[in-house]
Parts: C-alpha cells; sequence; structure tokens
C-alpha cells in the first residue's frame, strides 16, 4: 500500500504505508499496557516502557533518521522529569519537535530513505519522525485547551 505525500519542491513522493502502522501499533499496544493499574508504572515513565518493547522488534535507534528520533526524546523528556504535568508534557513535546528536525541533517539507516542516493540533495526531515512530533504536539495542544 502506499500514500502520497507532497514535499517542499512540490513533487510528490510515495512512501511505503507499512512500517509506520506496526511501529504505532507496537509502540501503542505496549503503553496501553503499562497503563493497566497492575503494572505500576508511573504515568510519565509509560511511554518509555513502551518504547524499550518496540526496541525489541525493530532495530532503528536514535540517529537512524526514523520516527525513532521523535519518540526517543519524547519518551525520555518524560520519563526523567519530576514537575507538574502540563510543563512536562510541554517540555517532551518540544524535545520530539527537535528530534524530529534534527533528522533533516542525518543520512538514513534504515528504510527506504537509506537506499537513495542524497549527494547534491537538499535532505527533508523523516516523514515518520515529523508526523509523530506533529501528532504529539496536537494531542498536548488539545489537552491543554480543556
Amino acid at each position: 500500500m502506499l500514500v502520497c505525500f507532497p514535499l517542499p519542491s512540490a513533487r510528490p513522493s510515495l512512501i511505503s504505508a507499512v512500517f509506520l502502522p506496526t511501529v504505532f501499533g507496537i509502540y501503542l499496544n505496549a503503553y496501553s499496557y503499562s497503563l493497566l493499574p497492575s503494572t505500576n508504572i508511573p504515568w510519565n515513565e509509560g511511554p518509555l516502557h513502551a518504547l524499550d518493547a518496540l526496541k525489541e522488534h525493530t532495530p532503528a535507534k536514535p540517529g537512524d533518521r526514523t520516527v525513532i528520533d521523535a519518540l526517543h526524546p519524547f519518551c525520555t523528556a518524560l520519563a526523567f522529569a519530576h514537575d507538574d504535568t502540563k510543563p512536562v508534557l510541554m517540555k517532551a513535546v518540544q524535545q520530539a519537535v527537535e528530534g524530529a528536525m534534527k533528522t533533516k541533517d542525518m543520512i538514513p539507516k534504515l528504510g527506504r530513505a537509506a537506499y537513495v542516493q542524497v549527494e547534491g540533495r537538499t535532505l527533508v526531515m523523516d516523514p515518520g519522525a515529523w508526523g509523530v512530533a506533529k501528532l504529539l504536539e496536537g494531542f498536548v495542544d488539545g489537552w491543554m485547551d480543556d
């Protein structure tokens, strides 16, 4: 299955829509498990536990120019924060956005982008990392409005 995303150059790029939904499925399943009362996992550590579970299914790590470049800083910022909920979430989202933005300057190591020659091209941010960052940003913005 292929999905078309517009790039800044206004040229469409065909992106495989298989990897990212699988990553989300594994991550969200592990995260939902961390929310069970029987796990005794604090709310702010649940995302990092889910990320650890995801690492069992993918070799992707920070710096590989994948969705992990946004998820890892988000989860880490939450897990090691000891402030009020809203400021912690805002900081974690900012970390995710910054992580996604850094992918623009990374050489892809995994996925389809790893097979594309990058010499003489301007790289754009990894679509998965940027998508996760914006998803988290929208979630927190919506929650903060309440």
